[in-house]
């Protein structure tokens, strides 16, 4: 049921985040079973996608300071930037687990699902052979 999740991204999304909502949206409602519960988790996954991409931009950016820098002790730092990265795309990876669109989690559900299969046809048969056939 996917009533009640819109695929225009909520107004207080800005920039990457809203472009991916408008994206992501339509794909996981023809896709997955989203619900509107689901929002916290889909907005979460484009927000820290946002950020992933600003910091990326910030790290990249020719008048920044890349991925390391020299601080004022002489001492070789990296740029604040790369934790910003690593801990989205984590946050990312998350929400997309709890919506069950990595490979790992489809193939876990697939085989939930071909675990059940098989106990319905092991069901069907039993039925047949209890009534002579």
């Amino acid at each position: 049921m996917t009533e009640g999740l819109s695929n225009a991204a909520p107004k207080y999304l800005e920039g990457e985040a809203r472009n991916l909502w408008r994206r992501l949206v339509p794909i996981l409602k023809d896709n997955f079973d989203v619900q509107l519960l689901d929002k916290t988790i889909i907005e979460s996954i484009c927000i820290n996608y946002d950020i992933m991409r600003r910091s990326y931009a910030e790290i990249n950016d020719k008048d920044g300071v890349g991925i390391h820098y020299w601080s004022e002790s002489g001492m070789l730092k990296s740029n604040p930037a790369i934790a910003d990265i690593d801990r989205a795309s984590k946050n990312i990876k998350a929400g997309c687990e709890a919506l069950g669109m990595t490979p790992k989690t489809r193939s876990e559900i697939m085989a939930l699902m071909d675990d059940t299969a098989d106990d319905d046809t092991d069901f069907m048969e039993e039925l047949r052979k209890m009534a002579g056939g």
